[in-house]
C-alpha cells in the first residue's frame, strides 16, 4: 500500500471511529509519515522526487489535522456521563439497520424475486416453455368463482393468442395449435401479480420485466 493510500485509509477510518486508542495510533502514524517526508525532502535534490515528497507532506498534515480533531471530539464526548449509553444506542441502531436490510433481502428471495426475474428473462428468450409439473400458473381469468353462478357471471373464455382457439382452465398448451399458454407474471421488486400486458407494477410502480 502506498503512503497516499495509507493516509487516505487513516482519514476514512478516523472519521468513523469512536475509539480513542485507535485514533491515538492513527495520530502517531501520521506524525511518523510527516516527519519522514519532511526529513527526506530537506535532503533530496531531485526535483521530481521533491515534488512527490511535498505531496506526501501536505497529505500527512491534512490527515493529522483530521485525526486530532476527531480524537478531541471523542475525548470531549467521553466527559459526558451519557456517552457510553449513546454509544451503545448508536451500535444498536446500526445493528438494527443491518437486520432490517437482511430481512428485506430474505423477503425478496422468499417471494421468488430472483427466480421471477430470471424466469422472465429466460422465458422471453425461450418463447415461453412449459412450467415444471405442479407449478403451472393458472391464468387470472380462469380462477373458479367463489360466489353462486347466479350472482357472479361466468368468467370469459380464454382464447389462444396464436389461433384464437378456446383454452381450458389450467391449460399449458393450446389444444388446437400447440402454442404454449403464457405463464403468470410477477413484479421483480414486490412480487405482486401482473397482468399479461402490464408494463408497470400496480402495487409499487416498478417497470415490468
Amino acid at each position: 500500500m502506498s503512503l497516499q493510500d495509507e493516509l487516505s485509509e487513516i482519514v476514512s477510518k478516523a472519521e468513523r471511529s469512536d475509539d480513542a486508542e485507535q485514533l491515538a495510533q492513527f495520530q502517531r502514524r501520521c506524525e511518523a509519515i510527516l516527519t519522514n517526508a519532511s526529513k527526506s525532502l530537506a535532503a533530496e535534490q531531485d526535483a521530481e522526487l521533491c515534488e512527490y515528497l511535498r505531496g506526501i507532506e501536505e497529505q500527512a498534515k491534512d490527515a493529522l489535522r483530521t485525526v486530532k480533531a476527531r480524537l478531541a471530539d471523542v475525548k470531549i464526548a467521553r466527559m459526558d456521563p451519557e456517552y457510553e449509553q449513546r454509544k451503545l444506542q448508536k451500535q444498536q441502531e446500526e445493528q438494527l439497520k443491518k437486520q432490517q436490510e437482511m430481512a428485506k433481502a430474505q423477503q425478496f428471495l422468499s417471494q421468488g424475486g430472483l427466480g421471477n426475474l430470471l424466469g422472465g428473462i429466460f422465458g422471453a428468450v425461450g418463447g415461453g416453455q412449459e412450467a415444471p409439473a405442479g407449478r403451472g400458473a393458472t391464468p387470472p381469468s380462469a380462477t373458479p368463482a367463489t360466489a353462486p353462478a347466479s350472482a357472479v357471471p361466468a368468467p370469459a373464455a380464454i382464447k389462444c393468442a396464436q389461433c384464437g382457439g378456446e383454452l381450458k382452465a389450467g391449460a399449458k398448451f393450446c389444444p388446437e395449435c400447440g402454442t404454449p399458454v403464457p405463464r403468470e407474471r410477477h413484479c421483480t421488486d414486490c412480487g405482486a401479480k401482473l397482468a399479461p400486458t402490464a408494463k408497470f407494477c400496480p402495487e409499487c410502480g416498478t417497470k415490468a420485466a
